[in-house]
């Protein structure tokens, strides 16, 4: 077979091979991210419809859309302008920025501001797909205004990331590796510490069908802007801290390890010895607010570098194939233990 039109589409090779069709299209585009067995078995499709050398479909694929150097954009809405200081949000604008350039792709990077509009923030933007990062902006918005865009979101977890690709980690296991720490240390009293959000409240249900006694001290804007970066609000960690009552949980398990850092200062002062009087776990395996606390506390790794290169990758994979379905993609954490 050795026309064009006579090629099977990614829909019938996909029904053939029994996968999805961004399966099909990751077989001929970015094999490393297929397993063996499954390319083979969509090559095996592929022959079986009349498509004696894959290389054929290969050619088509490389075949250039125009003359262009084709971008991506990685776009910020609804997130203050200072979150990527944050090295785990760093890590991951790196990660996607690294990854793009690596498939042969430009990369640019764009704020929305508080009160511009989306047309406004997306005015001369002609590249092929948009990585949103933040809640604020939903993909029929998007493509309201750049219709046919294709588009993954970053760390929204559902109802929100559930409206295009999305690429997250596994919220539910951070918290279970929290609680089930805390439970090896003998802690029989726990709490959580940081913001109101989803983490609070899977926290709190895991830890006490472990069996622990488990509540929260929380307290409004934890971070706050200074300048171009995000800094931990002083006074908001002194409020959680009083909500933590006397006497103190044996376990607490802190949002961020930007906030255990402040937390560390707080019990300081008042005579509490972490990792000796109270266990701390945190989040994030940000070593620059680590290596200053000592005893340093257990860090759950949620491998934002991964999270940032599978965005990319989802990205282009949706590029190739824009009538694929949807794809959630959970990204494994792990524990590191403290000193």
């Amino acid at each position: 077979m050795t026309s064009k039109e006579k090629l099977p589409t990614y829909a019938q090779i996909a029904k053939r091979a029994k996968v999805s069709t961004k399966t099909v299209c990751n077989v001929f585009r970015y094999p490393d991210l297929v397993r063996s067995k499954t390319g083979e078995r969509v090559l095996k499709a592929l022959q079986d419809l009349g498509v004696k050398h894959p290389d054929e479909m290969k050619i088509r694929l490389r075949a250039p859309r125009s003359g262009k150097p084709r971008s991506i954009l990685f776009f910020e809405s609804g997130i203050p302008a200072g979150a990527l200081s944050a090295p785990v949000f760093a890590r991951i604008l790196h990660a996607a920025e690294t990854r793009a350039h690596e498939r042969g792709w430009q990369f640019a990077l764009r704020h929305k501001k508080r009160n511009e509009s989306l047309t406004e923030a997306l005015k001369n933007f002609q590249g092929e797909g948009i990585i949103l990062f933040g809640n604020a902006t939903l993909s029929e918005d998007l493509r309201a205004v750049l219709p046919g865009i294709s588009a993954v979101r970053l760390l929204a977890p559902p109802p929100t990331g559930a409206d295009c690709d999305n690429v997250d980690y596994d919220r539910i296991e951070v918290c279970t590796l929290a609680a089930r720490h805390l439970a090896s240390k003998n802690c029989q009293s726990v709490a959580y510490f940081g913001a109101e959000d989803l983490r609070e409240k899977q926290f709190l249900r895991i830890a006490r069908e472990l069996g622990l006694e488990a509540k929260s001290a929380t307290a409004p804007e934890f971070f706050i802007q200074d300048g171009n970066y995000q800094v931990v609000n002083t006074k908001a960690v002194l409020e959680a801290f009083e909500r933590l009552g006397r006497p103190l949980p044996q376990g607490i398990f802190v949002q961020s390890d930007q906030i255990a850092n402040a937390l560390y200062s707080v019990l300081s002062k008042s005579g509490i010895s972490p990792q000796r009087d109270v266990e701390i776990v945190s989040c994030n395996a940000e070593e620059v607010f680590l290596a200053p606390l000592d005893p340093r506390p257990a860090t759950i790794d949620i491998h934002s570098t991964e999270i940032g290169r599978r965005g990319v990758d989802t990205l282009l994979s949706r590029i190739d194939c824009p009538g694929a379905a949807h794809s959630s993609i959970l990204i494994q954490p792990n524990l590191r233990l403290g000193g």
